[in-house]
């Protein structure tokens, strides 16, 4: 048995979960010992501190939750913490059945599982990771959650009294050179506007209406970073439509690594669709990412992220209907204004880093230790 002050759960792979690992690197840098359970999609590690699950590529999505539930019942007795932090909802499960009596659970809902985006269209599963969640609340000792909208959305949902802790999506700062590298990977010209998007590429990401919008216009391309259950579809739409010239597909790249080629791009990009009450709230971290590596943006007309855009004018905000003629006004008014954004860019990078919220991060741990 091995003593930790930490444990973290993720049923994620760490190397591309920028929220889990971000929070894992703060931690440790401010000298806590912390194991980690997860999963690959490489080799099994039974490596303390960090136990890692191998799950099937080609497996159902249960199929693998449930064997990583296996594996962390059979493995836990390696490692005992004081906290255990459960990444998602899929962790908290776990979390409550492997910890000691005398431990506590912190759950990241880190987006609303009750109303998730990938589950609009399947009212049972929903409903189930609904009440597993409402069940699973009970033995948590705190809730961290994203941003301001999603606490006053969850304390009225779980009617709990819970303490809420706010942990945004914010990067580690790190240096950014500016390159060319998706120009000079895709042979783009240099009168074109590289339009990135990075991310999971999923159902709802405003990615439709982005392809909609590049038939229409010869001054802009699109390069997707990343994998995502939805790239199918936008593979088959690229040939259909004939867009290879204009929409570029790129693979996952391990978290350390992604900044380096955002930076590489001149707009970035985060136009959700309100296909789900989780969705309309969204704070998806790669605003944060792209104000870091410089890129005004352009995002869709939600609460939080027009919250943002609004305060900090780093880019333009589109109606919600995201018309081609809608992307194309807000997109000209960014080329147009490039030095107004930039000049805000530089003013608000130093205040959306992840050590600018090391106060809530350290205050929520220590609270647990009193």
């Amino acid at each position: 048995m091995n003593n930790f002050d930490l444990c973290v759960i993720s049923f994620s792979d760490l190397t591309n979960d920028a929220r889990s690992s971000n929070f894992i690197e703060f931690n440790r840098n401010n000298n806590l010992k912390i194991a980690t359970i997860s999963i690959s999609n490489s080799v099994e590690i039974i490596n303390i501190p960090n136990l890692i699950f191998k799950v099937n590529q080609h497996s159902r999505f249960l199929f693998n939750w449930f064997k990583f539930l296996r594996f962390s019942r059979k493995k836990h007795n390696l490692v005992k913490s004081k906290i255990y932090f459960a990444s998602d909802l899929y962790s908290l499960v776990i979390a409550n059945l492997i910890k000691p009596k005398d431990s506590e659970v912190i759950y990241d809902s880190r987006e609303i599982f009750s109303a998730l985006g990938t589950l609009s269209k399947n009212s049972l599963k929903q409903k189930v990771w609904s009440f597993l969640e409402k069940i699973n609340i009970r033995k948590v000792k705190d809730i961290v959650v994203s941003g301001e909208l999603d606490a006053k959305y969850l304390s009225d949902y779980f009617q709990t009294q819970h303490n809420y802790h706010i942990i945004k999506n914010l990067p580690n700062i790190q240096p950014i050179v500016k390159t060319n590298y998706l120009r000079d990977l895709y042979n783009i010209p240099s009168d074109k506007f590289v339009l990135i998007y990075q991310g999971v590429i999923l159902e709802g990401r405003g990615l439709l209406p982005t392809l909609k919008f590049l038939k229409t216009t010869d001054k802009f391309v699109i390069v997707l970073v990343g994998e995502g259950t939805y790239k199918s579809e936008i593979t088959r739409i690229i040939k259909e439509e004939k867009l290879e010239n204009k929409v570029y597909l790129h693979n996952q790249v391990p978290y350390n690594q992604l900044l380096s080629i955002t930076a590489s791009a001149d707009i970035g990009l985060s136009l959700i669709e309100p296909i789900s009450f989780s969705y309309t709230l969204a704070f998806p971290n790669k605003l944060f990412e792209y104000l870091l590596a410089g890129l005004p943006v352009l995002v869709s007309d939600l609460p939080a992220m027009t919250d943002f855009v609004n305060s900090t004018k780093i880019g333009e905000i589109v109606p919600i209907e995201m018309k081609p003629s809608q992307i194309e006004e807000k997109l000209a008014s960014i080329i147009n204004n490039l030095d107004y954004y930039k000049s805000n860019i530089q003013q608000n990078q130093p205040n959306y880093t992840y050590n600018s919220q090391s106060k809530n991060i350290i205050s929520l741990l220590q609270s647990l230790y009193k």
